[in-house]
């Protein structure tokens, strides 16, 4: 009998084919709302989402996370030095973004728009409904207490009631689009009776808002301007989208070349035209003449 051993796995530099599995300490584990949030942040910054570039979205991405996790315990020595480090870093984003407004920059947040709109729905709702939270809503609402002033309150309030004015628009716009009135409804919070409803009356606004245009066609011919045809129509266009549609409609009838519709009020032809579309074959724009 032989007492020689098979080699063994490693010396034959076969990997390992199992797993292995170590449960994580708990006792190693944040225990304080403070070293929770910090453990979120780092998770958050090695996520890319506080990008040092972008002190802006930093901040506003720590502020989301705030709302969502808790505020920072100033009891305890790292609590406080994380409290000034977080003071120090959005008073850095204000100047930022002030400096940035100063000269000109209409978005000095580098935010797409209504993202901190978004936030706040989305942060309402979720603190409303979190039913393992009980003090959840009343966190939330401390915590935009104490962001929003009476200026404030005043624009949210007055933007809820331009949407709101819009929704007749918005809703038809929708649902010109294919949309359902029920998922125009689930999309914006309405039922879908009143997104029906929404939709009947704008078609009734339009309808009343009903007004006439003098339309001309023209074809550049190399030298000038051609007239093909001249109608009056009855719309409820805006003037740009009807002197595209029927710009679409001449191209279509007419024979290669450089197309020009002009759309005035009807009997208001010698004043100037409202709005203009114009089609070249050769990417050029000719001179008007």
């Amino acid at each position: 009998m032989s007492n020689d051993q098979p080699p063994r796995d490693d010396e034959q530099d076969v990997k390992p084919t199992v797993a292995e599995y170590t449960r994580a300490d708990a006792s190693k584990l944040p225990q304080t709302p403070a070293g929770q949030l910090a453990a979120v942040e780092g998770v958050a910054a090695a996520a890319g989402l506080l990008p040092a570039d972008n002190p802006k979205l930093a901040a506003h991405n720590r502020k989301m996370l705030h709302r969502k996790f808790g505020t920072v315990d100033e009891s305890t020595p790292g609590g406080r030095f994380q409290a000034l480090m977080l003071a120090a870093m959005e008073e850095h984003e204000r100047q930022t973004a002030a400096a940035r407004a100063a000269q000109g920059d209409t978005n000095p947040y580098d935010l797409p728009p209504y993202a901190e709109v978004h936030d706040l729905a989305q942060f309402y709702d979720e603190a409303r409904t979190d039913t393992e939270h009980p003090n959840a809503l009343d966190r939330f609402l401390d915590n935009l207490a104490d962001d929003l002033d009476l200026a404030d309150v005043r624009a949210l309030r007055t933007a809820a009631a331009a949407a709101a004015d819009a929704m007749g628009r918005i809703a038809l716009a929708a649902r010109e689009q294919g949309k359902s009135p029920d998922t125009i409804a689930a999309k914006t919070g309405y039922t879908a009776s009143r997104i029906a409803q929404f939709i009947r009356q704008e078609r009734e606004r339009l309808a009343d808002a009903q007004w006439d245009a003098l339309v001309s066609v023209e074809q550049h011919d190399g030298d000038a301007w051609r007239g093909v045809s001249v109608e009056s129509v009855a719309t409820t266009e805006r003037p740009s989208d009807l002197a595209r549609r029927v710009l679409g409609r001449a191209r279509e009838s007419e024979a290669a070349g450089t197309l020009r519709v002009r759309v005035w009020r009807f009997g208001d032809s010698d004043g100037p035209h409202l709005a203009e579309a114009i089609h070249t074959h050769d990417d050029r724009m000719p001179d008007d003449q």
